[in-house]
This record gives structure tokens, C-alpha cells and sequence, in this order.
């Protein structure tokens, strides 16, 4: 068959192309070494002790030389992020803690004052231009302080007042047990699925562009249709985004299994299903409207403003996993731009019902069928096309006669 020797030629053209060894190969390390320097510097910055100076206008609290004190992003349990050790300063002014944070003998400094017990006003000072405050290690003391004449328990308590375990029920009644590895998986699995389809989209829109462009299309034109050559790609630049993924499952955590724990058997054969029917829907597209383009950079801005649409998911994650039943969430699902990667992420919290993703399917496989029907006569016609761009109207009046 004519269209399995284009794919074939495809795969091995493109296989070879830098970047696409570069998006294999390059750009998951690249990922790999900015979020281990990331954690690294954290881990740092986090670990390192810090000197806490206060001004107690009010004369009646009592400081620790030094208290330990867990992040205030973490639980006191937790190992991931270390307890730090915090030493506390007095001083009798404001000039001179500010004298010593401008020398950077000390890390920042409170100011307690009079009315403090009315108000439960303090005010802090620091050059850190992060998210960490002095007022962050206070707190505690100053609990301990007012409640000195209390039993510890209570003391506790009032510092730790909710030590929660949440369940989530599934509909049959079942406690469903989730980890943040069931959340990050399928977050992941939908950035994959979103650069596989689109590194492969991208490279059949812009190996139409230049091949119209050095005139090659006329050579392949003279041996196979248009449609034979737009299926051809479709195939080849598909099978290269499948090896796409499969290396990234299989690198991911060395052998793989890593990755198999982290996101469910389920997701995945999901997020390949979704992989195949989006590829396809947006390939089509491209390479329809990628005939049209005279230049390689005109081409680009086409497949710029596509990747746009499909990342609203990804835009928008935040209110999807907060509410994955709403008709937001589910209007997303099933419009054929959007649902490939609004699926996945629903799974990461929500047990999608079987119906919702019949009826995903269902409309993205008959869009599909017409997209390709569609872009095929585009394709056939854009492809005669030279050095001409062509207008709005002249796109409207093509797309009516086909």
C-alpha cells in the first residue's frame, strides 16, 4: 500500500530529526535536572537556621533562646521538609533590630506592642522577598506565653487544633484511598499526551509547508493522491508519537515501574486511547490548514493558535479538579478540542462515569470523521496553491465548495 510506504518514510525521515531526539531525549532530562535543582535549593533554603529578633513592648512575654519548629508549609511529622532550629534575640528598640537586619546579623524581627492582648496586632520586618515571614515563628511562642498557666494538652491543642483524615466515598459507598502520586500522574500523563500530539502534528504540518516550498510535493503528488499522502503522514507521524511515549513510560523511573505505580493502568490505557483519537483530530486539522500556508513561520502560527485551544484544560486545571462533576468539567470533556486532556485530568480525582465517556469518545471519533473528510478536500486544494496567501474569504469560499 502506497500510504504505508509515505508513513514508513515519514517514521524514518522525521525519527532522525534533532528535534525530535531533543523532545525525546534532551527535554525530559532538562525537565529532570530544573526540578531536582529546584528541590535541591529548597531543601536548602529550608534546612538553614534562622535568627528571629523581637521588640516586646509589652514587657510580659518570654522567649526561648531557641525553639525548633517545623516549615511552616509542612506537617511537624513530616520528613520531606526538615524542622528548623530558630534562635530569638531581644532587643529594647526598633533602630537597633533594624540596624541589625540591614546588616544581616539577624533574619528579620517583630515588634509586639502594647495592645497586643486587644488587638492581637504584631508587626514584622525582613528583607526576604519571599513567602517566609517572621511573624511565621512567633506564633507558637507567644501561645505558650498567654497560656502558661494551662494544662500542655491544651496548650497543644490550641497550636494544633485539627489533626485531619479525610475520606472520599465513591458512589457505592467505598472509601477511595488517594495519594499525591494518583494527582501528579495523570497531571503528567495529560503534559504528555499534550507535547506528544502536538510534536507530532507540529512536524507533519511543517513537513507539509517545506515540501510545498521546495516543490516536492509536486514529485509525491505525481505518484499517490492527496489522500493517500495525508494518510501516509497521519500513520508515520502517529506511530512516532506513540515511540514518543512509550520511551518516556519506559525512561521514567529507570525501569519503568516507577511511573506504573504513579499513574493507574487505567489512566494510561486512557490517555493512550485519547492519545490516538486526538492525534488524529489534530493532525488533520493542521495539515489541512498547514496546505494553505506559503511559509514555514505562517504554519507555525497556525499550530500556535491550536496548541492554545488544547491547553485550556490545562489553563483551567484548577476548577476541573476542584469541581470534575460540574457541566463545566463535563462540557469540556466532550468537545473534541478540549477532551483529550480534560479526561485525564478528571481521573486524578473523580470516577468518571462510563456514559461520559462513551459519549466523549463518540463525539470525538465522528469528528474525526468529519474533520478528515473536510481537510483532505482542503489539503488536496491548498496543496496547489503558491506564493499566494490566501485571504479569509478565500479560506470561507474553499471550505464551502468542499
Amino acid at each position: 500500500m502506497k500510504e504505508l510506504e509515505i508513513a514508513k518514510r515519514e517514521f524514518l525521515v522525521n525519527i532522525r530529526r534533532k528535534e525530535f531526539l531533543f523532545a525525546t531525549f534532551g527535554l525530559p532530562v532538562l525537565m529532570a535536572g530544573i526540578m531536582f535543582a529546584s528541590f535541591f535549593f529548597t531543601m536548602q533554603t529550608a534546612d538553614r537556621d534562622r535568627t528571629i529578633g523581637y521588640v516586646d513592648m509589652t514587657g510580659s512575654f518570654e522567649f526561648p533562646d531557641a525553639s525548633i519548629q517545623a516549615d511552616s508549609r509542612a506537617n511537624v511529622d513530616s520528613p520531606a521538609m526538615p524542622q528548623k532550629k530558630v534562635k530569638f534575640v531581644e532587643y529594647m528598640d526598633n533602630e537597633t533590630a533594624r540596624r541589625d537586619l540591614l546588616n544581616r546579623t539577624i533574619d528579620g524581627y517583630v515588634i509586639i506592642p502594647q495592645d497586643y492582648m486587644n488587638t492581637g496586632s504584631i508587626i514584622s520586618y525582613s528583607l526576604n522577598s519571599g513567602l517566609e515571614r517572621p511573624s511565621m515563628f512567633v506564633g507558637n511562642v507567644l501561645v505558650e506565653n498567654i497560656l502558661r498557666n494551662t494544662s500542655p494538652v491544651i496548650v497543644e491543642r490550641v497550636k494544633n487544633p485539627v489533626v485531619a483524615t479525610d475520606y472520599r466515598l465513591d458512589e457505592t459507598g467505598e472509601i477511595v484511598t488517594k495519594g499525591i502520586g494518583d494527582y501528579i500522574g495523570p497531571f503528567l500523563m495529560s503534559l504528555l499526551l499534550a507535547f506528544a500530539i502536538f510534536t507530532s502534528s507540529g512536524f507533519l504540518l511543517s513537513g507539509i509547508v517545506e515540501e510545498k516550498e521546495n516543490r516536492i510535493i509536486e514529485v509525491l503528488l505525481s505518484s499517490v493522491t492527496p489522500r493517500q499522502l495525508l494518510t501516509g503522514k497521519i500513520i508515520g507521524l502517529g506511530s512516532l508519537g506513540l515511540l514518543q511515549l512509550a520511551i518516556w513510560l519506559s525512561v521514567a523511573g529507570g525501569t519503568g515501574l516507577a511511573l506504573v505505580v504513579l499513574i493507574p493502568l487505567k489512566t494510561v490505557a486512557i490517555g493512550l486511547l485519547y492519545f490516538l483519537l486526538g492525534y488524529i483530530f489534530y493532525a488533520s486539522i493542521m495539515a489541512g490548514l498547514g496546505s494553505l500556508a506559503t511559509t514555514n513561520r505562517e504554519g507555525q502560527q497556525v499550530a500556535g493558535i491550536f496548541t492554545l485551544i488544547a491547553m485550556v484544560p490545562i489553563i483551567v486545571m484548577m476548577a476541573i479538579l476542584e469541581a470534575p462533576e460540574s457541566a463545566f468539567s463535563v462540557a469540556l470533556s466532550i468537545i473534541p478540542f478540549t477532551s483529550p486532556m480534560t479526561v485525564i485530568l478528571r481521573t486524578t480525582v473523580y470516577d468518571v462515569p462510563w456514559y461520559e465517556l462513551a459519549a466523549s469518545i463518540i463525539v470525538l471519533v465522528l469528528s474525526i470523521i468529519a474533520t478528515v473528510l473536510l481537510m483532505s478536500r482542503v489539503f488536496r486544494m491548498g496543496l496547489l496553491m503558491y506564493g499566494k496567501r490566501p485571504t479569509i474569504f478565500e479560506i470561507i469560499k474553499i471550505l464551502r465548495q468542499v
